[in-house]
């Protein structure tokens, strides 16, 4: 039985100091940290750190373990006032895990998928037990029922290597955290309502495969030459460049300001009188080659798309997911702000929401940090085929391409769009509205459109083909 502390440190990339980014100096800090600041407590058992984030300045979450007979809340009081690198901790108290064991979808007892599911398993097992080597010595075992099987090779995954399958989620390090073996997911109950399609299945694999492919990925390592354009650091450089000519046979030391007769003097004098910075730049090619050749090395996060919000249905309502029923809108684990989630294998390395923080915050005690702001929807492409929409209203988007294929709306009103492209075909649309699109193209063809208004268009190539248009006005076309 124990208690937990939960908190957070800040740290910098560049110190070395501190805790930090790279793998090797932090466990170095984190044995420091159980020196200096938790062993001083009664009933300590272990520390564990998140990895940095790099999106969040590189703070770290960390949990502090303590036995369950102590004063928790003494502890958590008297760490109030401890700072480390000038940042606050700023601890609060972890309830007890609950609901260790939570349902996914129950489209995944769809026999296909379970099947899938099976196949998946088995290969992650044999790619991580290679990995880790093990079993190298063991014979195989007799078949079992597919779902048995299935069964046993997920709770191998989560036990063994500390990946939830239907999360598709790694947890690293887990056995320094409170609750060394935290959340799993299991299948949920048969879905009801409306029954399982063959698209629905598809979808779902297709968008689960998609998500547990980086962990069926094989470390590779960065070659020679891929690491010599990443900026491969030569600590043989630092003496070329402390080795000058002057002259023939005359040679200069900048360090130092003495000549030597040869290269070979300078080169041994480098050595013996300035082993320091000789030293000091070994070190500094090493702690930044270990950077380059990690291939999941922290990194700046890109900038996330995501896709258009889901459309109005024939009812005039929104729809749920593309036409799909709530429970099939696929595999947890999504990357959508503001939504509880689990930390992606390559993200940049949560840990595992241990307690009472959520996934998206840092927790609900002091010190925390908010739920990130729902992003605005940036796709580069949309397409909209055989739609039984009235009514598509489109602002500010950024769109890159629109196609709208047999449609039947009867008002398209487009605003303030950054289209380059828009491709009309086959559409009964009765009105089409445009109002300060920056279009380079308008495609419209075969239309029986009874209204098209355009405004302020910097519209590159309007073209037009057999259409029963009754108005066409136009102004400020360029």
């Amino acid at each position: 039985m124990m208690s937990t502390i939960g908190g957070e440190v800040a740290t910098s990339s560049a110190e070395s100091g501190a805790i930090t980014t790279y793998a090797g100096t932090g466990r170095q800090t984190q044995g420091r940290l159980e020196r200096q600041m938790c062993k001083r407590f009664p009933g300590f058992l272990r520390v564990a750190l998140s990895e940095p984030a790099p999106d969040r300045k590189f703070y770290r979450r960390g949990w502090i373990t303590f036995d369950r007979s102590v004063n928790i809340k003494e502890i958590c009081w008297n760490l109030q006032n401890i700072r480390l690198r000038d940042c606050e901790l700023s601890p609060v108290v972890n309830r007890d895990l609950a609901r260790r064991i939570r349902p996914v979808s129950g489209i995944v007892i769809h026999k296909q998928i379970l099947r899938n599911d099976l196949r998946l398993a088995a290969k992650l097992v044999m790619i991580l037990d290679a990995r880790s080597k093990l079993w190298e010595d063991q014979g195989g075992e007799k078949g079992d029922p597919e779902k048995e099987v299935l069964d046993r090779l997920l709770l191998y995954l989560r036990i063994v290597h500390s990946i939830d399958y239907y999360t598709a989620t790694e947890y690293p390090n887990e056995d320094e955290m409170p609750n060394r073996c935290g959340i799993m997911h299991g299948r949920g109950p048969v879905p009801t309502g409306r029954p399982v399609t063959q698209k629905d299945v598809d979808e779902w694999l297709s968008t689960f495969e998609q998500k547990v492919s980086p962990l069926l990925a094989v470390k590779d390592n960065i070659s020679e030459e891929e690491a010599i354009k990443l900026g491969k650091k030569d600590p043989e450089k630092f003496v070329k460049a402390n080795t000058q000519e002057i002259s023939k046979d005359k040679w200069l030391c900048p360090i130092s300001g003495k000549k030597f007769k040869g290269p070979e003097f300078v080169r041994k004098h480098i050595f013996n009188k300035h082993a320091d910075k000789v030293e000091s730049v070994k070190k500094e090619c090493v702690f930044f080659n270990n950077y380059i050749l990690e291939p999941k090395r922290p990194q700046l996060p890109e900038p996330q798309t995501t896709k258009p919000p889901p459309l109005m249905g024939p009812g005039g309502g929104r729809g749920e997911g593309y036409g799909m029923s709530p429970m099939y809108q696929g595999p947890p684990g999504g990357f959508m702000y503001g939504q509880p989630r689990p930390p992606m294998y390559e993200g940049p390395g949560f840990m595992p929401p241990y307690g009472r923080g959520g996934f998206d915050g840092y927790g609900r005690g002091g010190g925390g940090y908010g739920h990130k702001p729902r992003g605005r929807s940036d796709p580069e492409t949309f397409d909209l085929h055989s739609s039984d929409l009235e009514t598509f209203d489109l602002h500010s988007s950024d769109l890159g391409t629109f196609d709208l294929h047999s449609s039947d709306l009867e008002t398209f009103d487009l605003h303030s769009s950054d289209l380059e492209t828009f491709d009309l075909h086959s559409s009964d649309l009765g009105t089409f509205d445009l109002h300060s699109s920056d279009l380079e193209t308008f495609d419209l063809h075969s239309s029986d459109l009874e209204t098209f208004d355009l405004h302020s268009s910097d519209l590159g190539t309007f073209d037009l083909h057999s259409s029963d248009f009754w108005t066409l006005t136009s102004e400020l076309l360029s």
